[in-house]
């Protein structure tokens, strides 16, 4: 299948394609009257810090506040807005029909004139929901469709078209974009890959490897689980409660089986905490679940970026969003969020800063070669289409640079027949970096420089066997060696880590000793800067200040040089000595006995 038997799905803002990256948004409160304006900034904040460009409210939350849209509207943050129909059939009644035409009118009157809105939503799942008989409407599927069409198309949609015709409207979310509407409006098939956008769970499938992964047009649903600190949970918990298997740990978790899935995702991936002490270990696995949470969406994100440029041979590709669930919490759980109730950044949220950076590294492996791949969405770019697929390029406005990839005999010697575009210097030209490390060592076993030059925002730039590079540096086997990938300045610039196995097979991994000093105040306001250092290589290292609301320039990163400098940046006033007490530092590890 080709784009000429298929459509495209994806959003041009004032003329220019957009790659949607962002979250999900649902009430930050289950208790409305709790939520301020502080905190609403301060998520919202946090969502701009990690280059998230759009957030989806939710269609099973509330209408929000105006604050919220006036919040977005300032950070910049496109939404996609859901009407409040999610995950049910609802009745079309006079006496409901009248009170949903009230709703409606009021909420598009007073959201219109808000640019971050960029589209309206019928609702959430319930075109699926009726397809595939959830919720036992397949026995009279005739009458349900025909309310379904009442609600949705003759009601909500007659509205905002009469109400608001400066944004696309959209008849559920997810759905097959135009191609629902040309079917009558509930497709035969929705979701599918080939027209608009899906949503995506995959709890016991490796996590970490996007060949399980579909390749949709966008996705505005995907997510994992992890538990909150235990700073976060112990306001909530009783002491007999610290345990992963407690009557309480198993109820605060809404997802069915949702702590058994991530002890099995955990157990994929890396081996389980072992400390003696019931509380302590209960604090080991809640890290253990964060970081495979944050491996997950890193995985499924950079995946659906890969995908921008490309069809596979079934007419998949042209990936133009992704928008993982959720953004925040509403109360102290373990749930499919990047910010814990209260704002205190989960790892996955400190991953989101990398792995939705205007500009990434992306390795990933097909079969036994590494492919890496660089995404430049930060890129003025125009769209062009391939003549016999109709497939979509979106292409940097100003560079028409030829472009190679090098392979393992031309590493740092171009062929003869690759010749460098003379002329002024173009900043989508580069070297990437390549350097391979094992696990017991920071001086790199062999590093390599690759040359590129960027003629679409998406696209691999290397590939290579793998085993043929591990045997090239003189690596043992892959489970004993790493990569590290960076271009530009090592520090500032992009940059990226890569395991050549999981972390449950990882060779020559020991425990660090690591220490924190040098702790001093910057010359911006409640913002503070460290030494951190480190005896041996650690992987996901985990920072904390217990006590402190604030956030760290990064965090849950692989420490593989001996000494970095980091800051925190506190979001309440602080003292240099108040903070020192606070400080807390671990690895993976530090979880084994």
């Amino acid at each position: 299948m080709s784009l000429l038997t298929s459509r495209t799905f994806y959003f041009r803002i004032n003329g220019r394609p957009i790659f949607l990256k962002g979250s999900n948004w649902i009430p930050a409160d289950s208790f409305l009257e709790r939520v301020t304006r502080d905190r609403v900034y301060n998520y919202l904040k946090s969502a701009a810090d990690v280059h998230m460009n759009t957030l989806r409210v939710w269609g099973g939350g509330i209408y929000e506040m105006d604050i919220f849209y006036e919040i977005a509207d300032e950070l910049g943050i496109m939404l996609w807005q859901d009407f409040m129909f999610a995950c049910a059939m609802y009745p079309t009644h006079p006496a409901f029909i009248d009170s949903v035409k009230q709703e409606v009118t009021y909420q598009v009157r007073r959201m219109k004139h808000h640019p971050s809105i960029i589209v309206l939503s019928g609702n959430n799942e319930n075109e699926k929901a009726l397809v595939q008989d959830w919720y036992g409407t397949g026995v009279n599927f005739t009458l349900y469709k025909a309310d379904y069409l009442k609600l949705y198309i003759d009601t909500v949609r007659s509205i905002v078209m009469a109400e608001d015709t400066s944004r696309p409207f959209l008849a559920s979310s997810p759905s097959n974009g135009v191609e629902t509407q040309a079917e009558g409006w509930v497709a035969n098939a929705p979701y599918d890959t080939h027209y608009g956008d899906i949503h995506e769970y995959k709890y016991l499938t490796p996590f970490y490897d996007p060949s399980v992964l579909r390749i949709p047009r966008m996705c505005s649903e995907y997510g994992l689980q992890s538990y909150p600190s235990l700073e976060g949970l112990e306001p909530v918990y009783n002491d007999t409660d610290m345990d992963y298997w407690s009557d309480l740990n198993d109820y605060r978790n809404h997802h069915p089986f949702g702590n058994v899935e991530m002890m099995a995702e955990a157990i994929q991936y890396v081996n389980l905490p072992n400390c003696p002490d019931r509380k302590q270990r209960f604090s080991d696995l809640i890290y253990v679940t964060q970081i495979d949470h944050a491996v997950g969406m890193r995985t499924w994100s950079e995946h659906y970026r890969r995908w921008q440029n490309r069809l596979d041979s079934d007419g998949q590709g042209n990936t133009m969003g992704a928008l993982y669930w959720m953004l925040a919490d509403i109360w102290q759980a373990p749930t499919w969020a990047s910010i814990e109730y209260g704002g205190k950044w989960k790892m996955l949220h400190y991953y989101a800063a990398n792995f939705f950076a205007p500009t990434i590294i992306s390795p990933t492996m097909d079969g036994d070669f590494l492919d890496v791949y660089i995404v430049m969405d930060e890129l003025p770019v125009k769209e062009t289409r391939q003549d016999d697929t109709y497939q979509l390029i979106f292409k940097p406005k100003t560079n028409p640079r030829p472009f190679s990839i090098f392979d393992l005999n031309t590493w740092g010697n171009p062929p003869a027949s690759h010749t460098r575009a003379t002329g002024p210097p173009s900043e989508f030209d580069g070297t990437l970096y390549i350097e391979m490390y094992s696990w017991n060592s920071f001086t790199a076993l062999k590093s390599w420089s690759v040359p590129f030059t960027m003629n679409t925002t998406a696209q691999s730039v290397f590939r290579a066997d793998i085993d043929t590079m591990v045997q090239s540096a003189q690596c043992t086997r892959r489970s004993t060696c790493f990569l590290v990938l960076h271009f530009g300045d090592r520090v500032a610039g992009p940059s990226t880590w890569y395991t050549l196995s999981t972390f449950s097979g990882a060779q020559g991994l020991e425990k660090a000793k690591l220490q924190i000093s040098n702790l001093r105040a910057s010359t911006v306001q409640n913002q503070f800067t460290f030494t951190l250092t480190s005896d041996k290589i650690a992987p996901f290292v985990w920072l904390e200040a217990i006590g402190v609301k604030g956030r760290f320039s990064d965090n849950g990163f692989l420490m593989y040089q001996p000494n970095m400098t980091l800051t925190y940046l506190a979001w309440e006033a602080v003292d240099v000595n108040k903070l020192t007490a606070a400080l807390t530092v671990k690895s993976l590890m530090d979880v084994y006995y």
